[in-house]
């Protein structure tokens, strides 16, 4: 969703807040407190979106260059070097290594392109890389079992990769859209057993609270949200956590 659109909903809120008569019903003020939550955890998800968004661009960039460079050197009249990648052999890896332009376009809001966290990651293979950013796109697609096993594929190749905890959380993702809540929880507590120092690691623990909100399990949600606190003090996601303890 885009903050343009969150705004209104924003400024709505904030406004209703300020204009309650007084005696309000305790209800009501909490359905606002709680509409607010999640007007703020829409627009900081919209910023994780938005960086890894920026990270595709940046990488579909570089694969155009190479395979422009690769074409300007094919016009000229050399000859194959013994053991190089023959013409159709070329012809899968130009394949494997490219993102669908037209599926980013079409789905995709547009990126912060200065962000340091949009590098290519250089320990991949533009093949892995591929597999990455096609889940990634499928899951905004709304194709989120496609999205799952190409998160899946990439986990199997590149499980120790700097994008592989990035991979186990979007498997979450996937099937929370679903609506496969323990799957989800599974998966969004194993980003954190295995990548604990990974960037998707705050978010996952975040995700497990909310989970098992959405499963009843409220003494689970709180302790979640207090690890949250605990582990990674002043963050953003610290700070939802707050407001989902002050909300439970």
């Amino acid at each position: 969703m885009s903050k343009w659109r969150l705004l209104p909903l924003l400024i709505l809120l904030t406004t209703g807040c300020s204009t309650l008569p007084t005696g309000s019903s305790p209800q009501l003020s909490r359905q606002i407190e709680e509409l607010q939550s999640r007007v703020l955890a829409l627009q900081q998800q919209t910023t994780v979106d938005e960086l890894e968004i920026g990270r595709l661009r940046t990488r579909l960039d570089a694969v155009e260059a190479e395979l422009q460079g690769r074409s300007a050197q094919g016009s000229r009249p050399t000859r194959e070097p013994a053991g190089g990648i023959g013409g159709e052999d070329r012809g899968v890896v130009a394949r494997s290594s490219s993102i669908e332009v037209s599926d980013l376009e079409e789905t995709l809001p547009a990126a912060v392109d200065s962000s340091p966290d949009l590098q290519v990651t250089a320990e991949l293979s533009a093949a892995s890389q591929a597999v990455y950013d096609r889940g990634y796109t499928l899951y905004h697609q709304g194709r989120y079992f496609d999205a799952e096993e190409r998160f899946t594929r990439f986990l199997e190749s590149d499980g120790e990769s700097e994008l592989a905890d990035n991979a186990q959380y979007w498997i979450g993702e996937s099937r929370e859209a679903r609506g496969d809540l323990q799957p989800a929880l599974a998966a969004f507590r194993e980003t954190v057993r295995r990548y604990p120092d990974g960037n998707k690691a705050p978010d996952a623990l975040f995700k497990v609270g909310r989970v098992l909100e959405s499963l009843g399990d409220l003494d689970g949600a709180r302790k979640s949200y207090l690890d949250v606190q605990n582990r990674y003090p002043g963050s953003d996601v610290s700070s939802q956590a707050a407001e989902r303890l002050e909300a439970l």
